[in-house]
């Protein structure tokens, strides 16, 4: 049986249908999402040293409006990178012949496994830390990502794709292939 004709899996034991989990990604693309996510954290000053400096910060309260404004904001950019990096790399696996709705609920998934990684970039730091992510990021993590869902699912919409199993054109003047609109598996990828 082929492990993407059923591209909804739920945890054994469980029924829940709250409880849709992703299906499995190829080892390479996997590679690469935490190769993103390393660089995503690096990029935005999410690793290590710059959370110890933040929490010393905190602890004297010299300019914490300021830095909490500035951690939110490179939360917020973190959590829109990593949930569109994942989002992308489930598309090509979603069949187009299933309802819309499974990939819906996958960007469901897709988004609390992004709350999740940026909320482990947080917690267990310190007690101020996980107070302050509690109380004053984390909303504004959970606004972006409510937004990155919904606008997600407003493209799903099957009275808004083009034709999914269009043949791409033949490039032409030497274009590479990548310039085209196509993804690998023969339908498009949303245009955001």
């Amino acid at each position: 049986m082929d492990p993407l004709a059923e591209p909804l899996q739920k945890p054994p034991g469980n029924d829940s249908s709250s409880q849709t989990s992703l299906p499995g990604l190829p080892h390479s693309t996997d590679r690469k999402l935490d190769l993103k996510w390393t660089t995503l954290k690096e990029k935005y000053h999410l690793d290590g040293g710059y959370l110890h400096r933040h929490d010393k910060a905190r602890r004297r309260r010299c300019v914490v409006g300021q830095m909490d404004h500035i951690w939110i904001l490179s939360s917020a950019n973190v959590a829109r990178h990593r949930f569109t990096d994942l989002a992308y790399a489930y598309w090509p696996i979603w069949n187009p012949a299933t309802p819309h709705e499974v990939f819906a609920s996958w960007l469901d998934v897709i988004g609390r496994r992004t709350s999740s990684d940026i909320e482990s970039v947080w917690k267990g730091q310190s007690d101020a830390i996980d107070g302050w992510y509690e109380k004053t990021c984390n909303p504004a993590v959970q606004k972006e990502l409510d937004t990155l869902i919904q606008e997600w699912t407003k493209k799903l919409a099957p009275r808004s794709w083009p034709i999914l199993n269009a043949v791409p054109p033949i490039p032409r003047l030497g274009l590479p292939p990548s310039s085209h609109s196509l993804q690998e598996g023969g339908h498009s990828v949303p245009d955001f």
